[in-house]
């Protein structure tokens, strides 16, 4: 990746240098916008996520953090992927269904494991007490509040990036079942 970076910085220089050289020495937009696109390869990685108008981009930066926190690092599928393959085919039609049937899939696990039978409180809320209640740690309550976060944004229309879609398909069993095991010892 870092080789393309590097020919991609170079290639732009050399544009920019070639256009400011060559045209009596002039420095214009199109000077400057060869510029900024030779630094684009390596601020791209640093950047959390553009904001254009008509809407924010959920990028995939902020999917990775969520499923470190609650996997607690682990890169391989802890389950079959076939529990969550229905996720393959509301992806493909839409990315942002992905977060969403997550989100559901953590609300559904949350609600079980508190049984309340009294009016159901905010999910928010649930957590914390799963939390104050020893069920789940800090760091996977905040890898599923980010989660909630992200999905109740795709809800709201917010687009969800392709590649950060199919991230989450692929890490599911890495998100749900660390969260299920510990609910499950914990009954």
């Amino acid at each position: 990746m870092k080789i393309i970076s590097g020919l991609i910085s170079i290639i732009f220089i050399i544009l920019a240098s070639l256009h400011i050289f060559v045209d009596a020495v002039t420095i214009d937009v199109i000077a400057i916008m060869l510029i900024v696109l030779a630094s684009l390869p390596w601020t791209l990685p640093y950047l959390k996520s553009f904001e254009l108008p008509g809407g924010v981009k959920i990028e995939l930066k902020d999917v990775q953090t969520a499923i470190e926190k609650v996997s607690g690092g682990d890169d391989e599928p802890s389950v079959e992927t076939s529990d969550y393959d229905y996720l393959k085919v509301i992806s493909a039609h839409d990315p942002s269904l992905a977060l969403v049937a997550i989100r559901i899939e953590i609300e559904k696990a949350v609600r079980s494991t508190l049984d309340s039978e009294e009016r159901p409180i905010p999910l928010s809320r649930a957590i914390n007490e799963l939390i104050s209640n020893g069920t789940i740690t800090r760091s996977i309550a905040s890898g599923l509040t980010e989660f909630i976060q992200l999905g109740n944004q795709a809800a709201h229309g917010v687009e969800v990036d392709a590649q950060a879609a199919d991230y989450v398909i692929e890490n599911a069993a890495n998100i749900l079942k660390p969260f299920k095991e510990q609910l499950a010892n914990a009954n």
